[in-house]
């Protein structure tokens, strides 16, 4: 009897292996299909935050020129060129400025 029971668990502990395997296996494929649908609702949102934010930017502006404040919009517009705009380097308030070398 010592024998069958023995020749039992041999057989049983590759299965019980595999079946663990498998099931590592179903876990990771789920968790990956769970973070490929995360990053892509983060990316829609991130899309929709960009889309909402112009349309307000835009919105603003049509705004000011319906009520006639160009010279505050002018003012806006020239500070966000120089920042922006790469070939406005020389100036400190550009990101792309590289300061004097030493």
């Amino acid at each position: 009897m010592k024998k069958t029971e023995c020749l039992y668990q041999t057989q049983a502990e590759p299965q019980k292996k595999q079946k663990s395997k498998q099931l590592k296996k179903m876990y990771m494929k789920k968790m990956l299909s769970q973070i490929g649908d995360l990053s892509v609702k983060a990316f829609l949102l991130l899309v929709m935050c960009w889309i909402t934010f112009a349309l307000s930017f835009q919105l603003y502006f049509l705004t000011g020129m319906a009520l006639g404040q160009e010279e505050k919009l002018r003012v806006v517009e020239n500070e966000l060129t120089v920042r922006i705009d790469g070939r406005y380097t020389h100036d400190p308030r550009n990101w792309g400025y590289e300061g004097p070398e030493k």
